[in-house]
Protein backbone atom coordinates (compact mmCIF):
# COMPACT_ATOMS: atom_id res chain seq x y z
CA UNK A 1 0.00 0.00 0.00
CA UNK A 2 1.28 3.53 -0.88
CA UNK A 3 1.10 6.14 1.40
CA UNK A 4 -1.17 7.96 -1.13
CA UNK A 5 -3.30 5.02 -0.56
CA UNK A 6 -4.41 6.70 2.88
CA UNK A 7 -3.31 9.89 3.27
CA UNK A 8 -2.72 12.07 0.42
CA UNK A 9 -1.52 14.43 3.28
CA UNK A 10 1.76 12.23 3.94
CA UNK A 11 2.86 11.18 0.46
CA UNK A 12 6.05 13.81 1.07
CA UNK A 13 6.86 11.97 4.22
CA UNK A 14 8.22 8.87 2.21
CA UNK A 15 12.09 9.63 1.04
CA UNK A 16 12.48 13.31 3.20
CA UNK A 17 14.46 14.27 6.13
CA UNK A 18 12.02 14.65 8.85
CA UNK A 19 12.25 17.15 11.31
CA UNK A 20 15.63 17.89 10.49
CA UNK A 21 17.00 14.51 11.61
CA UNK A 22 14.95 11.49 10.52
CA UNK A 23 15.96 10.29 6.97
CA UNK A 24 12.40 8.49 6.19
CA UNK A 25 12.77 5.52 3.99
CA UNK A 26 9.65 3.76 4.41
CA UNK A 27 5.78 2.94 5.71
CA UNK A 28 6.02 0.44 8.06
CA UNK A 29 2.67 0.68 9.64
CA UNK A 30 -0.81 2.59 10.32
CA UNK A 31 -3.24 3.21 12.90
CA UNK A 32 -5.88 5.22 14.32
CA UNK A 33 -3.55 7.79 15.70
CA UNK A 34 -0.88 7.92 12.72
CA UNK A 35 1.31 5.96 10.54
CA UNK A 36 5.02 4.59 11.43
CA UNK A 37 8.15 4.77 9.45
CA UNK A 38 11.28 2.77 9.13
CA UNK A 39 13.84 5.92 9.70
CA UNK A 40 17.27 6.37 10.52
CA UNK A 41 17.73 8.94 13.33
CA UNK A 42 20.68 10.56 11.82
CA UNK A 43 22.56 12.33 15.40
CA UNK A 44 23.00 8.46 16.62
CA UNK A 45 22.78 6.42 13.03
CA UNK A 46 20.29 4.10 14.37
CA UNK A 47 16.97 2.73 12.69
CA UNK A 48 14.30 4.00 14.44
CA UNK A 49 10.28 3.41 13.76
CA UNK A 50 9.28 6.63 13.48
CA UNK A 51 5.20 7.54 14.39
CA UNK A 52 3.63 10.55 13.09
CA UNK A 53 0.78 11.46 14.69
CA UNK A 54 -2.21 12.73 13.01
CA UNK A 55 -2.16 16.53 12.23
CA UNK A 56 -5.45 17.42 14.54
CA UNK A 57 -3.67 16.08 17.59
CA UNK A 58 -1.11 18.82 17.70
CA UNK A 59 -4.03 21.42 17.53
CA UNK A 60 -4.57 21.95 21.10
CA UNK A 61 -2.01 23.29 23.44
CA UNK A 62 -3.01 21.36 25.90
CA UNK A 63 -2.74 18.10 24.18
CA UNK A 64 0.69 19.15 23.09
CA UNK A 65 1.90 19.41 26.31
CA UNK A 66 0.56 16.24 27.79
CA UNK A 67 2.01 14.36 25.07
CA UNK A 68 5.50 15.31 25.44
CA UNK A 69 5.36 15.24 29.43
CA UNK A 70 4.07 11.31 28.83
CA UNK A 71 6.63 11.26 26.29
CA UNK A 72 9.19 12.40 29.35
CA UNK A 73 7.95 9.83 31.41
CA UNK A 74 7.75 6.97 29.34
CA UNK A 75 11.00 7.70 27.87
CA UNK A 76 12.31 7.40 31.81
CA UNK A 77 10.76 3.37 31.74
CA UNK A 78 13.24 1.68 31.14
CA UNK A 79 12.73 -2.40 30.88
CA UNK A 80 13.85 -5.32 28.16
CA UNK A 81 10.67 -5.97 27.66
CA UNK A 82 9.41 -2.25 26.61
CA UNK A 83 10.19 -0.96 23.71
CA UNK A 84 13.06 2.22 24.29
CA UNK A 85 11.86 5.12 23.02
CA UNK A 86 14.42 7.25 21.12
CA UNK A 87 13.04 10.65 20.68
CA UNK A 88 10.14 13.14 20.64
CA UNK A 89 8.65 16.31 20.04
CA UNK A 90 6.68 18.17 17.36
CA UNK A 91 7.78 19.76 13.97
CA UNK A 92 5.85 21.06 10.97
CA UNK A 93 2.59 20.81 12.97
CA UNK A 94 2.81 17.37 13.78
CA UNK A 95 3.74 15.67 16.87
CA UNK A 96 6.27 12.53 17.00
CA UNK A 97 7.47 9.15 18.69
CA UNK A 98 10.89 7.02 17.43
CA UNK A 99 11.04 4.10 18.77
CA UNK A 100 13.81 1.44 18.79
CA UNK A 101 12.61 -0.67 15.56
CA UNK A 102 11.80 -4.51 16.43
CA UNK A 103 12.29 -6.47 13.69
CA UNK A 104 9.74 -9.21 14.82
CA UNK A 105 6.23 -10.27 14.05
CA UNK A 106 3.13 -8.73 16.02
CA UNK A 107 1.13 -10.28 18.54
CA UNK A 108 -1.72 -10.28 16.06
CA UNK A 109 -0.15 -11.78 13.04
CA UNK A 110 1.15 -14.72 15.78
CA UNK A 111 -2.44 -14.98 16.40
CA UNK A 112 -3.83 -14.97 13.12
CA UNK A 113 -1.16 -17.63 11.81
CA UNK A 114 -0.44 -19.73 15.14
CA UNK A 115 -3.42 -20.15 17.64
CA UNK A 116 -4.12 -21.42 19.67
CA UNK A 117 -1.22 -21.74 21.45
CA UNK A 118 0.39 -24.15 23.95
CA UNK A 119 -0.26 -23.01 27.62
CA UNK A 120 3.58 -23.15 28.05
CA UNK A 121 4.19 -20.46 25.45
CA UNK A 122 1.19 -18.26 26.38
CA UNK A 123 2.30 -18.58 29.85
CA UNK A 124 5.84 -17.23 28.44
CA UNK A 125 4.39 -14.56 26.44
CA UNK A 126 2.16 -13.49 29.26
CA UNK A 127 5.04 -13.32 31.90
CA UNK A 128 6.75 -11.22 29.90
CA UNK A 129 3.90 -8.79 29.52
CA UNK A 130 3.54 -8.83 32.65
CA UNK A 131 7.40 -8.00 33.35
CA UNK A 132 6.99 -5.14 31.06
CA UNK A 133 3.62 -3.60 32.88
CA UNK A 134 5.68 -3.74 35.99
CA UNK A 135 8.39 -1.38 34.95
CA UNK A 136 5.35 0.93 33.87
CA UNK A 137 3.59 0.44 36.82
CA UNK A 138 5.89 1.23 39.74
CA UNK A 139 6.93 4.52 38.24
CA UNK A 140 3.09 5.27 38.17
CA UNK A 141 2.34 4.50 34.62
CA UNK A 142 -0.35 2.32 32.63
CA UNK A 143 -0.34 1.37 29.37
CA UNK A 144 -4.74 1.99 28.70
CA UNK A 145 -4.12 0.25 25.23
CA UNK A 146 -2.78 -2.99 25.95
CA UNK A 147 -3.50 -5.44 22.49
CA UNK A 148 -1.86 -7.76 20.44
CA UNK A 149 -0.86 -4.80 18.21
CA UNK A 150 1.13 -3.39 20.41
CA UNK A 151 3.05 -6.18 21.41
CA UNK A 152 5.76 -7.40 19.61
CA UNK A 153 7.58 -10.95 19.55
CA UNK A 154 11.21 -10.96 18.30
CA UNK A 155 14.65 -12.97 18.79
CA UNK A 156 16.52 -11.28 21.27
CA UNK A 157 20.43 -12.61 22.79
CA UNK A 158 19.08 -16.08 21.35
CA UNK A 159 15.90 -16.18 23.24
CA UNK A 160 12.63 -16.37 21.07
CA UNK A 161 9.41 -15.37 21.07
CA UNK A 162 11.25 -11.86 23.42
CA UNK A 163 8.31 -9.99 24.42
CA UNK A 164 9.10 -5.93 23.55
CA UNK A 165 5.40 -3.89 24.66
CA UNK A 166 5.28 -1.03 22.41
CA UNK A 167 2.74 2.04 22.62
CA UNK A 168 3.12 3.76 25.54
CA UNK A 169 2.00 7.26 23.80
CA UNK A 170 -1.66 6.45 25.04
CA UNK A 171 -1.12 5.93 28.78
CA UNK A 172 -2.11 8.02 30.77
CA UNK A 173 -0.89 9.16 34.42
CA UNK A 174 -2.43 6.99 37.15
CA UNK A 175 -2.72 10.15 39.45
CA UNK A 176 -3.92 11.83 36.63
CA UNK A 177 -7.65 12.64 36.87
CA UNK A 178 -9.97 10.98 34.93
CA UNK A 179 -11.62 14.01 33.06
CA UNK A 180 -8.24 15.06 31.45
CA UNK A 181 -8.80 11.63 29.49
CA UNK A 182 -12.10 12.21 28.86
CA UNK A 183 -11.19 15.75 27.49
CA UNK A 184 -8.86 13.83 25.15
CA UNK A 185 -10.92 11.34 23.95
CA UNK A 186 -13.47 14.16 23.13
CA UNK A 187 -10.60 15.99 20.98
CA UNK A 188 -10.25 12.81 18.56
CA UNK A 189 -7.03 11.08 20.84
CA UNK A 190 -8.92 7.52 21.30
CA UNK A 191 -7.52 5.48 23.91
CA UNK A 192 -7.81 2.17 24.45
CA UNK A 193 -9.37 -0.44 22.07
CA UNK A 194 -13.23 -1.44 22.96
CA UNK A 195 -12.40 -5.09 23.10
CA UNK A 196 -9.87 -4.68 25.93
CA UNK A 197 -10.69 -2.19 27.78
CA UNK A 198 -12.14 -3.06 31.67
CA UNK A 199 -15.27 -3.00 32.99
CA UNK A 200 -14.73 0.00 35.43
CA UNK A 201 -13.43 2.11 31.57
CA UNK A 202 -16.40 1.29 29.68
CA UNK A 203 -18.76 2.45 32.98
CA UNK A 204 -16.37 5.77 33.13
CA UNK A 205 -15.74 5.19 36.85
CA UNK A 206 -12.61 5.02 38.28
CA UNK A 207 -9.43 3.07 36.34
CA UNK A 208 -6.00 2.43 37.34
CA UNK A 209 -2.99 -0.47 36.56
CA UNK A 210 -5.61 -3.00 37.34
CA UNK A 211 -7.35 -2.08 33.49
CA UNK A 212 -3.75 -3.41 31.90
CA UNK A 213 -4.48 -6.68 33.81
CA UNK A 214 -7.46 -7.01 32.44
CA UNK A 215 -6.14 -6.35 29.28
CA UNK A 216 -3.77 -9.01 29.84
CA UNK A 217 -6.26 -11.75 30.46
CA UNK A 218 -7.78 -10.69 27.32
CA UNK A 219 -4.58 -11.34 25.71
CA UNK A 220 -4.14 -14.68 26.98
CA UNK A 221 -7.84 -15.43 26.33
CA UNK A 222 -6.91 -15.37 22.73
CA UNK A 223 -3.44 -16.95 22.65
CA UNK A 224 -4.87 -20.14 24.50
CA UNK A 225 -8.24 -19.92 22.87
CA UNK A 226 -7.97 -18.46 18.92
CA UNK A 227 -10.89 -15.96 19.07
CA UNK A 228 -11.90 -12.83 21.41
CA UNK A 229 -13.88 -13.80 24.54
CA UNK A 230 -16.78 -11.43 23.85
CA UNK A 231 -18.08 -10.93 19.86
CA UNK A 232 -19.65 -8.18 18.52
CA UNK A 233 -18.19 -4.71 17.60
CA UNK A 234 -19.27 -0.86 19.24
CA UNK A 235 -21.59 -0.94 21.71
CA UNK A 236 -22.66 -4.15 21.49
CA UNK A 237 -19.26 -5.17 22.02
CA UNK A 238 -18.71 -2.92 25.36
CA UNK A 239 -22.15 -4.14 26.80
CA UNK A 240 -20.61 -7.76 26.75
CA UNK A 241 -18.01 -6.93 27.89
CA UNK A 242 -19.64 -5.09 31.01
CA UNK A 243 -22.10 -8.18 31.71
CA UNK A 244 -21.52 -11.12 29.97
CA UNK A 245 -19.06 -13.62 31.51
CA UNK A 246 -16.28 -15.12 28.97
CA UNK A 247 -16.70 -19.22 28.38
CA UNK A 248 -14.04 -20.72 30.41
CA UNK A 249 -11.24 -21.84 27.99
CA UNK A 250 -11.03 -25.17 29.06
CA UNK A 251 -14.81 -25.60 27.77
CA UNK A 252 -13.46 -23.94 24.44
CA UNK A 253 -12.28 -26.82 21.70
CA UNK A 254 -9.30 -25.98 21.97
CA UNK A 255 -8.88 -26.90 26.14
CA UNK A 256 -6.96 -25.35 28.55
CA UNK A 257 -4.57 -26.40 31.79
CA UNK A 258 -6.53 -25.65 34.77
CA UNK A 259 -3.59 -24.08 36.35
CA UNK A 260 -3.68 -21.37 33.20
CA UNK A 261 -7.46 -20.70 32.94
CA UNK A 262 -7.73 -19.91 36.78
CA UNK A 263 -5.22 -17.14 36.22
CA UNK A 264 -7.29 -16.21 32.91
CA UNK A 265 -10.23 -16.00 34.25
CA UNK A 266 -8.61 -14.12 37.72
CA UNK A 267 -6.91 -11.52 35.63
CA UNK A 268 -10.74 -11.24 33.49
CA UNK A 269 -13.14 -10.78 36.66
CA UNK A 270 -15.76 -7.78 36.45
CA UNK A 271 -14.70 -6.37 39.49
CA UNK A 272 -11.10 -4.86 39.68
CA UNK A 273 -10.73 -6.02 43.48
CA UNK A 274 -11.44 -9.23 42.70
CA UNK A 275 -8.61 -9.67 40.14
CA UNK A 276 -4.95 -10.43 40.80
CA UNK A 277 -4.05 -6.85 42.04
CA UNK A 278 -0.26 -6.51 40.63
CA UNK A 279 1.71 -7.34 37.56
CA UNK A 280 4.29 -8.34 40.16
CA UNK A 281 2.09 -10.97 41.23
CA UNK A 282 1.13 -12.38 37.42
CA UNK A 283 4.68 -12.61 36.66
CA UNK A 284 5.26 -15.06 39.43
CA UNK A 285 2.27 -16.87 38.95
CA UNK A 286 2.96 -17.19 35.88
CA UNK A 287 6.79 -17.52 36.00
CA UNK A 288 6.12 -20.88 38.62
CA UNK A 289 3.14 -22.33 36.59
CA UNK A 290 1.04 -21.86 39.54
CA UNK A 291 -2.59 -21.95 39.99
CA UNK A 292 -4.46 -19.17 42.14
CA UNK A 293 -7.75 -19.85 43.64
CA UNK A 294 -10.46 -18.98 41.57
CA UNK A 295 -12.61 -17.33 44.90
CA UNK A 296 -12.15 -13.58 45.05
CA UNK A 297 -10.30 -11.48 47.36
CA UNK A 298 -11.93 -9.65 50.09
CA UNK A 299 -11.64 -5.65 48.95
CA UNK A 300 -12.93 -2.75 49.24
CA UNK A 301 -15.25 -3.16 46.59
CA UNK A 302 -16.65 -6.50 47.81
CA UNK A 303 -18.31 -6.25 50.93
CA UNK A 304 -20.48 -9.09 50.33
CA UNK A 305 -19.25 -12.83 50.44
CA UNK A 306 -19.09 -13.61 47.18
CA UNK A 307 -19.36 -16.93 45.40
CA UNK A 308 -17.79 -18.00 42.43
CA UNK A 309 -19.92 -18.01 39.07
CA UNK A 310 -21.98 -21.36 37.84
CA UNK A 311 -19.66 -22.10 35.76
CA UNK A 312 -17.04 -22.16 37.84
CA UNK A 313 -18.99 -25.15 40.33
CA UNK A 314 -18.25 -28.70 40.31
CA UNK A 315 -21.41 -30.53 38.53
CA UNK A 316 -23.01 -32.63 41.30
CA UNK A 317 -24.96 -35.94 39.44
CA UNK A 318 -28.48 -35.53 39.80
CA UNK A 319 -28.76 -38.89 41.54
CA UNK A 320 -26.39 -38.10 43.95
CA UNK A 321 -28.33 -36.59 47.10
CA UNK A 322 -27.50 -33.21 48.62
CA UNK A 323 -25.07 -33.58 51.37
CA UNK A 324 -25.33 -32.54 54.65
CA UNK A 325 -22.53 -31.35 57.45
CA UNK A 326 -22.01 -34.26 59.46
CA UNK A 327 -20.25 -34.28 62.59
CA UNK A 328 -18.50 -38.07 64.24
CA UNK A 329 -19.11 -38.74 67.78
CA UNK A 330 -16.25 -38.40 69.79
CA UNK A 331 -15.48 -42.14 70.67
CA UNK A 332 -15.88 -43.19 74.32
CA UNK A 333 -12.57 -45.57 75.79
CA UNK A 334 -13.83 -49.24 75.56
CA UNK A 335 -13.59 -50.94 78.79
CA UNK A 336 -13.90 -54.64 78.00
CA UNK A 337 -17.26 -56.07 80.11
CA UNK A 338 -16.55 -57.37 83.23
CA UNK A 339 -18.00 -61.82 83.83
CA UNK A 340 -20.06 -62.10 86.64
CA UNK A 341 -21.21 -65.12 88.03
CA UNK A 342 -23.84 -65.95 90.13
CA UNK A 343 -24.17 -66.22 93.98
CA UNK A 344 -24.45 -69.68 94.28
CA UNK A 345 -21.48 -71.63 94.11
CA UNK A 346 -20.44 -68.66 97.22
CA UNK A 347 -23.34 -69.74 99.32
CA UNK A 348 -22.77 -73.28 99.04
CA UNK A 349 -18.80 -73.48 99.94
CA UNK A 350 -19.47 -71.18 102.79
CA UNK A 351 -22.07 -73.23 103.94
CA UNK A 352 -19.20 -76.21 103.25
CA UNK A 353 -17.05 -74.49 105.85
CA UNK A 354 -19.48 -73.94 108.56
CA UNK A 355 -20.53 -77.32 108.42
CA UNK A 356 -17.10 -78.58 108.86
CA UNK A 357 -16.41 -76.22 111.72
CA UNK A 358 -19.60 -77.23 113.23
CA UNK A 359 -18.92 -80.47 112.85
CA UNK A 360 -15.33 -80.33 114.08
CA UNK A 361 -16.63 -78.17 117.54
CA UNK A 362 -19.12 -81.20 117.73
CA UNK A 363 -16.88 -84.01 118.40
CA UNK A 364 -14.30 -81.60 120.38
CA UNK A 365 -17.07 -80.81 123.01
CA UNK A 366 -18.87 -84.75 123.19
CA UNK A 367 -15.33 -86.92 122.89
CA UNK A 368 -15.03 -86.72 127.00
CA UNK A 369 -18.89 -87.36 127.10
CA UNK A 370 -18.44 -90.25 124.34
CA UNK A 371 -15.15 -91.61 125.69
CA UNK A 372 -14.66 -90.87 129.44
CA UNK A 373 -11.34 -92.06 131.15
Amino acid sequence: MSDSDSDPNEMTLTGTLFAGKFDVVDRIGEGAMGNVYRARHLPTGEWVALKRLHPEHASDEEVTARFNREMEATANIRHENTVRVVDYGESDGSLYLAMELIEGRSLDDVLIDEAPLPARRVADIGRQIASALVGAHERNFVHRDLKPENIMLTVQDGVSDFVKVLDFGLAALIDDESTKAARLTAQGLRVGTPLFMAPEYIEGTHSDHRGDLYALGVVMYMLVVGKAPFLGSGYQLLTRAVTETPIPPSQQPSGCEPWLESIILRLMEKKPGKRIQTAEEVERLLSSQQAVTLFPFEREEATQPSTPPPYLERPTPASMPPQKSFTPPRRAHYSPPVQKGGYGPLILGAALVLGFFGFAIGIFLLWPVLYPS
